[in-house]
């Protein structure tokens, strides 16, 4: 009898996850260390529940779930694979709430910088100028002035290694 209810303690500290197909088996415990996360929470993850199959059902990236089960097995440790494209793991780690501790480390193992905010002047025309200089993408008058600015160093470079040659040096002959 002690045996028989050893594996029905056991099954109920297991939870099977089917993944587009692919099933994976994970402690109940190794989930719950996350409960601020999507399989570490009972309520959350009960939505995805299949009561005929008795397993969680995500219709998700099978190879980034991989990933994902790992996060909660090594306690913490999230690897993004090489061959899974960045945004696609992003997107899967934000499905999974895994949260914003989890995205920062994927920022620092990427190399990935936050874009950091940019006080604009309030004054429109300032606004535009900025802008314009700043970013040479931002309409064609900003190309152009980024070009014509590029031609001025251009030529600016040009004339003064030019007038560095000895043919072109005007001197003056003082004897002193």
């Amino acid at each position: 009898m002690d045996f028989q209810k050893q594996q029905e303690t056991n099954k109920n500290d297991r939870i099977i996850i089917n993944v587009c197909g692919n099933r994976y088996e994970t402690w109940r415990t190794t989930l719950e260390l996350y409960p601020d996360t999507l399989l570490g929470n009972e309520k959350r993850r009960r939505y995805y529940y299949d009561k005929t199959r008795k397993e969680y059902f995500f219709d998700r990236h099978r190879t980034c779930f991989e990933a994902i089960l790992y996060y909660y097995q090594s306690h913490g440790r999230l690897r993004r694979p090489e061959y899974i494209p960045l945004d696609i793991f992003i997107e899967e780690v934000t499905f999974f709430q895994l949260g914003e501790q989890a995205l920062k480390q994927i920022r620092k193992d990427e190399n990935i910088k936050e874009v950091k905010k940019v006080r604009l002047p309030k004054h429109p025309i300032r606004r535009y100028l900025w802008i314009t200089m700043e970013y040479p993408d931002y309409s064609k008058t900003a190309k152009i002035v980024n070009i014509l600015s590029l031609a001025m160093i251009i030529i600016s470079t040009i004339t003064l290694s030019i007038e560095t040659l000895p043919q072109y040096v005007v001197s003056d002959n003082l004897n002193c």
